[in-house]
């Protein structure tokens, strides 16, 4: 089951890779009116001109999608599992309006909220987990909190001195809504700080990353879709994603 199921994830990457040819060479570059791609010294700045934002559980959404400007893994997955399962995901978590029960995850500090009226909301996860079952969610997640109104948390999510491709859901602090990613491997505790200097989050929330779970792509301004990390070893076991939509 899992093996078909791999294969035919690589078969379908394969043939897009031919379709659209070598997307990593021009994948941070767009502006257009549904994605702007801004840079400071140390980050990439993802920045969806957004109709609204799914969390998309389950099965992962289809590349050739135009309806997707940005889909990236959000909560963490728990356990390497065939089939899906809502309780294998880190923290509860609503998609299309429902709220479903996910695994208790301590470095689970905060959460973030999107709501039918266009706003969206980061909080404590004390307050998301009340929050959620508010009738006008249409989505949300939960992840370990880098930055919660203008302040770093401590303890940091991951060892200060790790070094990998980080990558975060921030609010700048003119109410901006972006996705940062480093341009290389970075400590952990210098991301968080670029977070804070380069782009001045006032919030920032992590994504899953790691080789595989990092999968991710985005719509570019020649109407194409651009893999920013490819389908690795890992990929197939994916179960949420955060996907914004420009219609």
């Amino acid at each position: 089951m899992l093996a078909r199921r791999y294969i035919v994830f690589f078969l379908s990457f394969i043939i897009l890779f031919v379709i659209h040819g070598d997307m990593t060479a021009q994948r941070y570059e767009s502006h257009s009116a549904w994605l702007s791609i801004d840079s400071t010294k140390n980050l990439y700045i993802f920045k969806p001109h957004f109709k609204t934002i799914d969390i998309e559980c389950g099965v992962c959404p289809d590349t050739l999608d135009m309806s997707i400007i940005f889909c990236g893994a959000a909560a963490f997955t728990g356990a390497c599992l065939d089939t899906f399962c809502h309780s294998n995901i880190a923290g509860n978590h609503v998609s299309h309006g429902c709220c479903y029960e996910g695994y208790s995850c301590k470095v689970n500090q905060g959460g973030f909220i999107y709501y039918e009226d266009g706003h969206w909301q980061f909080f404590d996860t004390l307050t998301y987990n009340q929050e959620i079952h508010n009738p006008k969610v249409v989505s949300a997640y939960q992840q370990g909190a880098l930055i919660m109104e203008d302040t770093v948390c401590q303890p940091y999510l991951m060892k200060a001195t790790r070094a990998e491709i980080y990558r975060s859901l921030c609010e700048t602090r003119d109410g901006e809504l972006c996705v940062v990613m480093p341009k290389e491997k970075m400590e952990f505790a210098n991301f968080v700080t670029a977070l804070r200097n380069e782009i001045h989050a006032q919030y920032a929330l992590y994504m899953d990353m790691g080789t595989g779970w990092n999968y991710s792509w985005y719509l570019g301004n020649d109407e194409m879709e651009h893999i920013i990390f490819p389908p690795a070893k890992m990929t197939p076991y994916q179960t949420n994603w955060i996907v914004f939509r420009r219609e």
